[in-house]
């Protein structure tokens, strides 16, 4: 029943939403960074305490690779429609988008002093 009100749905809107990207990166100490890979290639940079929005759609796949100030600490946080899913540092594994799906990954670096 569920898949045929979707699809009437579908029918009826014409579109269905993409999924959605969004990384939130605070840097505490100055100096680390969040980098944003879209398809294997190099995206974007975070800006702390922006929101960056990354266009994707379905089969597109993407990662971060959180980098620290020099002897400090940093981490990302995945979460897959508000729901955490994954976390660690360095360099996240590579995620696949799929149907309309809400992405994001909260990520932080700090002097460690």
């Amino acid at each position: 029943m569920g898949h045929l009100l979707s699809s009437a749905i579908k029918m009826q809107n014409g579109t269905v939403a993409a999924p959605t990207l969004t990384i939130n990166f605070t840097d505490f100490g100055g100096g680390g960074a969040t980098d944003v890979y879209k398809n294997g290639s190099y995206y974007a940079s975070a800006v702390s305490g922006t929101p960056l929005v990354v266009p994707i759609v379905a089969g597109n796949t993407f990662y971060v690779v959180v980098t620290p100030p020099f002897l400090g600490i940093g981490s990302w946080s995945y979460y897959i429609n508000g729901s955490l899913t994954a976390s660690g540092s360095g360099t996240s594994p590579t995620y696949t988008a799929s149907g309309t799906n809400a992405y994001s990954f909260t990520t932080f670096t700090d002097t460690g002093a």
